[in-house]
């Protein structure tokens, strides 16, 4: 081994030793936690690189790494990772202050992974300090957490509470402007159900075919399970026609010289009977609704003729037609007497 001559800190600028020797001692003192080298160069210019561990100096605080889920859901997780591997952990905080905390909360060793349940969306942040209370921080921003519930679906009906006997077609939009609408849903059968429903974004429909008188309650469900208010509207499907069931003629449809009285009786499960109709000579064989919607009929005047009658529902289904014959006479015959004379008499 040669004497070594010279020394350097930074690989250019070289200081002559005190006396040259195989082995040199050097004093330094750092107060900057960085990773120093020494240059040493012997007597016949070779030069050995000696790098320098400062063990244990810390001016740095713990590391800190998150993991946050960028799937919407109700609350949202942070996972906070946490390293310092000189003086260890001793405290950290979660806060939504970019404030430095006074009151930690206590933790050690080395490493240390922790969880937090987050239910509002914002800027967080991290203090984490280790055993020399050197600090670091770092900030986090929550926006996946979805804890509102769409508004009420608007409803269109174009036969609310209005009986028809045709199909219904019930049309839905909601809003959610955070996760977003999912589904549409409607209480059949003392449950919530889809069933039926066709939802495509904000939007969703379904259409009643069959008979129906009810109050139907429909609600949105944004995508991490929020759910609106409800609303409702009337669905009123009658495809059933009426029955006219009897035809009451107070001559039984014989001949009378007495003014004639009809009475008609039509019942309707569904919708209900809304009102009588007659056909004859007299309108022109065309089907005309009885006055003030009676289901009475009065003929005074002489007549012999069929007379149609028929039922209309409140969803406008008309019943099978029922016929009666109106017979009425008034005048008195007439006789005629022819006498003939003759020589005899």
């Amino acid at each position: 081994e040669k004497n070594i001559i010279e020394y350097s800190e930074d690989g250019s600028s070289y200081t002559s030793v005190d006396i040259p020797s195989k082995k040199v001692t050097l004093l330094r003192t750092y107060s900057k936690e960085i990773k120093p080298h020494i240059y040493f160069k012997d007597e016949v210019g070779n030069i050995k690189d000696q790098a320098i561990e400062l063990q244990y100096l810390d001016q740095t605080g713990p590391d800190i790494t998150t993991t946050v889920s960028d799937e919407w859901a109700t609350t949202n997780t942070i996972t906070i990772n946490l390293e310092d591997n000189k003086s260890g952990l001793s405290g950290y905080v979660l806060t939504d202050t970019e404030i430095e905390p006074t009151v930690w909360e206590n933790i050690s060793g080395k490493t240390t992974t922790i969880t937090k349940e987050i239910n509002t969306n914002g800027t967080y942040y991290i203090y984490a300090k280790d055993n020399l209370n050197n600090i670091s921080h770092k900030e986090v921003t929550i926006t996946k957490v979805d804890t509102e519930a769409p508004s009420s679906p608007i409803i269109t009906n174009n036969y609310n509470n209005t009986w028809t006997n045709t199909d219904v077609t019930v049309t839905l939009s909601s809003t959610d402007n955070l996760s977003g609408i999912d589904h549409f849903e409607w209480y059949e059968n003392n449950a919530w159900t889809t069933r039926a429903l066709t939802t495509t974004g904000n939007t969703a429909s379904i259409t009643y075919t069959v008979t129906r008188n009810e109050t139907i309650r429909f609600r949105a469900v944004d995508k991490v399970g929020n759910v609106s208010e409800e609303t409702t509207t009337i669905v009123k499907v009658d495809k059933s026609a009426p029955v006219l069931t009897s035809i009451t003629n107070s001559s039984n449809g014989n001949w009378s010289t007495n003014n004639i009285n009809i009475t008609l009786n039509g019942t309707d499960i569904d919708s209900g009977v809304l009102k009588y109709q007659i056909k004859y000579s007299g309108n022109n064989n065309t089907w005309t609704d009885l006055s003030s919607n009676s289901n009475t009929d009065a003929w005074s005047a002489e007549r012999n003729e069929t007379v149609y009658y028929r039922v209309v529902d409140n969803a406008g289904n008309v019943s099978q037609e029922k016929s009666t014959a109106i017979k009425i006479d008034k005048t008195n015959p007439t006789a005629k007497i022819s006498a003939s004379v003759s020589n005899n008499t």
